[in-house]
C-alpha cells in the first residue's frame, strides 16, 4: 500500500508539474501573439510613413523642378528684383 501511494503522489506530482508548464507555455504564446500583432501594426504605421515621405519627395522634386525651369527661361517675372551675387544662391541638392 505504501509503494502505490508514493506511486500514486510521484503521478499527481508529475501531472502538476506539467499543467503548470502548460500554463506557463500558454502564457508566454499569448505574450508571442501579442507581440506579433504589435510588430504588424508597427510595420503598418512605418509602410505609412514611408508612403507619406515618398509622396512628400516627389512633390519636392517636382517643385525644384519646375524653380529650376523657370530660372532658365530668365527669372521668376519679379518685377525690380535684383540679381543675387553667386555666394547668396540656394543650390539644390535634392536629385
Amino acid at each position: 500500500v505504501d509503494a502505490e501511494s508514493k506511486k500514486l503522489q510521484a503521478k499527481q506530482d508529475e501531472d502538476k508539474r506539467l499543467r503548470e508548464d502548460v500554463y506557463r507555455l500558454r502564457s508566454q504564446y499569448e505574450d508571442l501573439v501579442a507581440q506579433k500583432l504589435d510588430a504588424e501594426a508597427n510595420v503598418k504605421r512605418q509602410r505609412d510613413l514611408l508612403f507619406q515621405a515618398k509622396g512628400v519627395l516627389e512633390r519636392v522634386r517636382l517643385r525644384a523642378k519646375l524653380l529650376d525651369a523657370e530660372e532658365g527661361k530668365g527669372g521668376y517675372d519679379d518685377v525690380g528684383s535684383k540679381p543675387v551675387p553667386a555666394a547668396a544662391r540656394f543650390t539644390r541638392t535634392i536629385k
